[in-house]
C-alpha cells in the first residue's frame, strides 16, 4: 500500500489512526517508521531523521543494539518465546538489577511501568491495611486509574470519584502541603510515591528537603515510600536515588530494563516485598502471561550489561554539552533544563513548548517527544549532538517568527 493508503488504513481500523495517545501531537499523528539504525529512524515517507525521542526514553542504546538484537534472536531460535514455568533469564536480570541498585534485593517483574506502579500501589495497600496514596501533581506514574488521579485533572476522565478521592496530589517541592495531605490522611496512608525528577513537572528535581519530610512520614505513620525511576533509572547504575540522600521501600522500574520490548518491575527490600510471595498469608496476586518473558529479559539483560558507568558518564556528558550550548543559542523566551541524558525545551517562564515546536523539528529531520524532551542514546556522539542543537535552535526561531507574524 501507498503512504496514503496504509494512513487511511490506521484510521479506520485504531482509535484516531494511532495505537497510543502519547502519539498524538497537536492532534495529529507523525509519519510511522520503517526502520531504524542508531540514532536515526527512516519514516514511511522516506527520510532518514536523527531520533532523540527513542521511544519516551526507552532506547538508551539507539536502534539496533547488536548485543540486545543477538541476545533475543538466539532465544527466539531456539524456541524460546515464552513458557508456563520460569526462566533463567529472568533470575539474571532480576540479579543484575538488584545488584546495581542499592535499595533493592527482589524484584518482580511486569510487563510495563504502569503495570509496575498500580502492584506497588496494591502491595502498600496490602501491607498496610490503608488505602490512601500521596504523589506529586503532575507527574506521571502510568495510565492506571490511581495514577492518573495523582497526575493532573485534565486526565481524570472515565476514573470513578471513590477511585480520584484515595489520590492525593500536592504541589511540587511543597513541603508544607506534604505533610498537610499526611496529617489528613490520618491512619489511612498507605504510600508516598515520587519522581524524582518528573518530566512532566519539567524536569525539576524534587528537593532533599522534600525527600526527607517523605521518608520521615513514611517512618512515623508506617506508609510506604516509592521512587518512580521508570524513567529517571539512565542517570546512574543504581538509579537517580543513588545521588540522593534518601532510600525507598518500593522503587518502580521500566523502559531500559526491558532492551527495548515490553517490560516493568517493582523492586525493594525482602520486608517491603513480602506480599508478594504467594506462599505467605494474605499475599497479593500479581501475575501476568508475558511478564519475565525470555526475550524482554535477554533483551534487557545484553542492554544493562552495556550500560556501565562509563557509558552512562558519556551520555550524561553530552547532555549536559547539549543543555549549556543550546540555552545559550535558544532565541528570546525560550529555556532548556534537564539533567544526565534528557534535556527539555522549554518557555523562558517554564511552561511547555508549544505543539508546533515538536512538528518543526521534525520538518528539519529531528523527532523529539511531544513534550519537546531531547533523550541522548549512546549511539549518539558529539557530531550528532551539534545537528540537535541546530535543529532545536532553528524550530524554536520558526515558531517565534510565527508568534510573531499572528500577534
Amino acid at each position: 500500500m501507498t503512504v496514503v493508503d496504509d494512513y487511511l488504513l490506521s484510521e479506520k481500523v485504531l482509535p484516531g489512526g494511532a495505537g497510543r495517545t502519547g502519539l498524538f501531537v497537536g492532534g495529529r499523528v507523525p509519519p510511522a517508521a520503517v526502520r531504524g539504525v542508531g540514532c536515526r529512524l527512516l519514516d514511511e515517507t522516506g527520510r532518514w531523521i536523527i531520533d532523540a525521542h527513542n521511544n519516551f526514553t526507552v532506547l538508551i542504546h539507539g536502534h539496533g543494539y547488536a548485543p540486545a538484537v543477538n541476545a533475543v534472536v538466539s532465544l527466539a531460535e531456539s524456541g524460546s518465546f515464552c513458557f508456563g514455568v520460569p526462566h533463567n533469564t529472568e533470575y539474571q536480570l532480576a540479579a543484575t538489577i538488584a545488584d546495581r541498585i542499592e535499595s533493592v534485593e527482589q524484584v518482580r517483574f511486569t510487563n510495563s511501568g504502569t503495570e509496575a506502579v498500580q502492584t506497588a500501589m496494591r502491595l502498600a495497600r496490602a501491607s498496610t491495611g490503608r488505602s490512601t496514596i500521596i504523589g506529586v501533581g503532575g507527574a506521571y506514574h502510568g495510565s492506571g486509574d490511581a495514577a492518573l488521579a495523582i497526575s493532573g485533572g485534565y486526565q481524570k476522565t472515565g476514573i470513578p470519584a471513590q477511585v480520584s478521592a484515595l489520590s492525593r496530589p500536592v504541589p511540587f517541592n511543597d513541603v508544607d502541603a506534604l505533610e498537610a495531605a499526611a496529617a489528613e490522611a490520618g491512619d489511612d496512608l498507605a504510600m508516598i510515591i515520587v519522581d524524582l525528577m518528573a518530566n512532566y513537572t519539567g524536569l525539576r528535581q524534587l528537593s532533599d528537603e522534600y525527600l526527607r519530610v517523605a521518608r520521615r512520614l513514611c517512618d512515623t505513620t508506617g506508609a510506604m515510600l516509592a521512587f518512580d525511576e521508570v524513567v529517571s533509572l539512565r542517570h546512574h547504575v543504581g538509579g537517580l536515588q543513588a545521588a540522593v540522600s534518601v532510600r525507598p521501600d518500593l522503587t518502580t522500574m521500566g523502559k531500559i530494563i526491558g532492551g527495548g520490548l515490553p517490560v516493568g518491575a517493582i523492586g525493594g527490600n525482602t520486608r517491603a516485598m513480602a506480599l508478594l510471595d504467594p506462599t505467605r498469608p494474605g499475599a497479593i496476586y500479581s501475575s501476568g502471561t508475558f511478564t519475565g518473558n525470555p526475550l524482554t529479559m535477554a533483551a534487557g539483560l545484553a542492554t544493562l550489561e552495556g550500560l556501565d558507568s562509563a557509558a552512562i558518564e558519556r551520555i550524561n556528558s553530552l547532555g549536559a554539552r547539549l543543555r549549556e550550548s543550546l540555552g545559550a543559542r535558544l532565541p528570546e523566551g525560550w529555556g532548556v533544563r534537564g539533567y544526565g541524558s534528557l534535556a527539555r525545551v522549554l518557555r523562558a517562564d517554564g511552561s511547555a513548548a508549544p505543539s508546533a515546536f515538536f512538528w518543526k523539528a521534525l520538518d528539519h529531520g529531528l523527532l523529539v517527544t511531544p513534550a519537546a524532551l531531547v533523550v541522548i542514546s549512546t549511539a549518539m556522539d558529539d557530531g550528532v549532538i551539534d545537528e540537535i542543537i541546530e535543529k532545536l535552535v532553528a524550530a524554536a526561531r520558526e515558531v517565534t517568527d510565527a508568534e510573531n507574524a499572528i500577534s
